[in-house]
């Protein structure tokens, strides 16, 4: 699995109703005590991005597994996979699905901008422009902020849902990786990591022809799709089928003790 792997938070209602909550509590801060913004912005930030990491920890069971890096760092390497972009290149119907995750996530920046630009906008003059029309009242102050934002964030909520479409399905093959006696992980920036608790419920498939193996999740619970290129395909079957055998072992002892 991968950190690299992610699902838009706006599927999450959770997120969904944060993002209203924010709303809410920005426009009324602006509406009914300006004087305090400044204040209650930070302090709206520091529990918003704690509701937020708590929120993506716990709907991105991927996070959870984090833990799991550094024990299978720390384990034996039994094999080691140097140069498999050399394989994956000629690999032409992965090349097209990388260029074209490539390109979404070049789409994701450039909305990040835009949409941080339309945000800055309608600060400066719209919100400007809102203060002149209704002066002291508060209330239609705070229902136009509010009717505004929210606005916004539900435009954010549609495109962002738009542009990362497909992300969660996308195939993780690092271009060098490791096995150790604890699992699968990457030597490069993809951090793909799988551990071997993992591989006796995984569907193994290989393709010869491409020089690929691919271990893929069956549960809706944990999905991950790793996909590992080599030089070398019979030996990383017998090395993969070694792990399994290894966690297989411990496993059955966990449940004699």
């Amino acid at each position: 699995m991968s950190l690299g792997y992610g699902s838009n938070p706006y599927s999450n209602w959770r997120f969904i109703a944060l993002s209203q909550f924010s709303v809410i509590f920005i426009s009324a801060l602006i509406s009914f005590f300006p004087q305090y913004y400044i204040l209650g912005y930070v302090i709206y930030l520091a529990i918003s991005l704690s509701l937020t990491s708590l929120l993506t920890f716990r709907s991105n069971p991927m996070l959870r597994e984090r833990k799991y890096m550094g024990e299978i760092m720390r384990s034996k390497t039994i094999y080691e996979e140097k140069n498999a972009k050399e394989v994956m290149n000629k690999d032409e119907e992965y090349m097209k699905i990388y260029k074209q995750m490539l390109k979404r996530n070049g789409y994701s920046m450039l909305y990040l901008v835009g949409y941080l630009v339309v945000v800055l906008v309608i600060y400066d003059v719209v919100f400007d422009r809102y203060r002149t029309m209704f002066g002291s009242n508060h209330l239609d102050l705070f229902l136009a902020f509010f009717l505004s934002l929210d606005a916004v964030v539900l435009a954010n909520i549609f495109i962002s849902r738009k542009v990362m479409k497909g992300a969660t399905s996308q195939i993780m093959a690092p271009q060098t990786y490791r096995i150790t006696e604890k699992g699968v992980i990457a030597s490069d920036a993809t951090g793909v990591f799988l551990h071997s608790r993992h591989l006796p419920s995984s569907d193994i498939n290989v393709n010869r022809e491409k020089r690929y193996v691919e271990i893929k999740s069956n549960t809706i619970k944990l999905p991950y799709d790793i996909r590992l290129y080599t030089r070398d395909i019979d030996k990383l079957l017998d090395v993969l089928e070694r792990v399994k055998r290894l966690e297989l072992r411990r496993q059955q002892s966990s449940s004699q003790n």
